[in-house]
């Protein structure tokens, strides 16, 4: 297997970001748990795409916040062709999070992830069909000083969020 690509985020500071939400809390206001980052990401623009021996495709991308708690994504166009799934990998946490199915498209063509340990994961898509043509898509991603990212889908917009915690 080859190398991971990597889309990097910005870097988090955990203390600024505390003291603004410190500074915007009162009462009725809900707390902030994540820093949002939007991309612009496709498996046709990032990442790293093979074909392998059996005809599986093989999709990753490494996303790295560094400084954030937790990761967790958002798919704005999310679609699985039946035999595809995604996987959420935590780099540094050892977490897992899926897999995610074709059982998880919705109408509505979005998908949220639970949030993922760690400043660094790694989206996996397998589609197990022969034949199935990976077709371009946006994502976005978003980050908070909790450590939350999001995740991101093969074929969909993806949104990162990294999170912080709340003292």
């Amino acid at each position: 297997m080859s190398e991971v690509a990597v889309l990097e985020m910005p870097e988090v500071d955990n203390g600024i970001l505390m003291a603004a939400e410190e500074e915007r809390r009162g009462p009725g206001i809900a707390p902030k748990f994540a820093e949002t980052f939007s991309v612009d990401v496709s498996p046709l623009t990032h990442g790293t795409l093979e074909v392998l021996d059996n005809g599986f495709y093989l999709w990753r991308l490494n996303v790295s916040s560094p400084g954030a708690y937790s990761l967790n994504f958002g798919f704005d166009a999310f679609y699985l062709p039946e035999g595809a799934q995604l996987h959420l990998y935590s780099m540094d946490a050892g977490a897992y999070t899926g897999p995610f199915t074709p059982a998880d498209n919705e109408e509505h063509n979005q998908l949220w992830t639970p949030i993922v340990e760690g400043d660094e994961v790694v989206l996996v898509v397998v589609v197990v069909v022969m034949g199935v043509v990976i077709r371009s898509s946006s994502s976005s991603s978003s980050s908070s000083s909790s450590r939350s990212r999001s995740r991101r889908r093969k074929s969909g917009r993806s949104s990162s969020s990294s999170s912080r915690r709340s003292e």
